[in-house]
């Protein structure tokens, strides 16, 4: 039934943002902010990579239109990642791996965009190489990783995935490579900022499911 409800939205998609794209700014920001919010709540909810790819799809037509957009492209990539993470020894996923690592350059060109965001999502594409690879890409990217996310607390200290998805990162390396940050702290500290974060239906607010994996 989801898998339907999705395809119906999809399909409608293209039409309407045509249509309204020729209508006054006002519209065309409705439009926008009514298909993100419907496409996102549609991406907390879902399970099945076919069903993400779906809502992929309706963030991508959204760029199109909107190319000054960084949030929809980033929704392309976390999409892509997501899908990933589902399946990391799928046929496709050196593809949406390909994918997200281009998309991510572009993304990281944009002046408009929340880079404490953009730069979580890079430290998030780190650890899908990682975990594509852990023999070799380990020791490789475990760098990139830390500092990406580091880098993204340091631009916004109210974000709270950076400060997630490092101590869950951490607690996976081995103990001769941790840093002094405790992971009890930082699941506290992170779990408060979740609470704290303001509840906009299209910005980024993912992560929290992390937190059950930090001891």
């Amino acid at each position: 039934m989801k898998s339907k409800h999705l395809k119906t939205v999809l399909l409608c998609v293209p039409f309407s943002l045509f249509f309204f794209s020729v209508q006054a700014e006002t519209n065309a920001d409705s439009l926008y902010i009514t298909t993100m919010k419907s496409a996102v709540e549609q991406m907390d909810t879902l399970t099945q990579k076919d069903d993400i790819q779906l809502c992929r799809m309706v963030f991508e037509r959204v760029h199109r239109l909107y190319p000054d957009d960084w949030l929809s492209l980033y929704y392309v990539i976390y999409a892509d990642l997501t899908s990933f993470y589902m399946d990391p020894k799928s046929a496709n996923s050196g593809r949406l791996l390909e994918e997200s690592k281009k998309n991510l350059a572009l993304l990281k060109e944009y002046e408009n965009g929340d880079m404490s965001e953009i730069v979580t999502l890079e430290g998030y594409y780190y650890m899908a190489l990682i975990v594509s690879d852990p023999a070799n890409n380990g020791r490789i990217y475990f760098t990139n990783t830390i500092s990406a996310f580091e880098k993204a607390m340091e631009l916004d200290a109210d974000n709270p995935r950076p400060v997630c998805l490092l101590a869950f990162f951490e607690q996976k390396l081995p103990e001769m490579l941790h840093s002094k940050r405790i992971a009890k702290v930082q699941h506290d500290k992170a779990k408060e900022l979740f609470s704290r974060e303001a509840k906009d239906p299209i910005l980024p607010h993912w992560g929290e499911r992390y937190l059950s994996y930090i001891i």
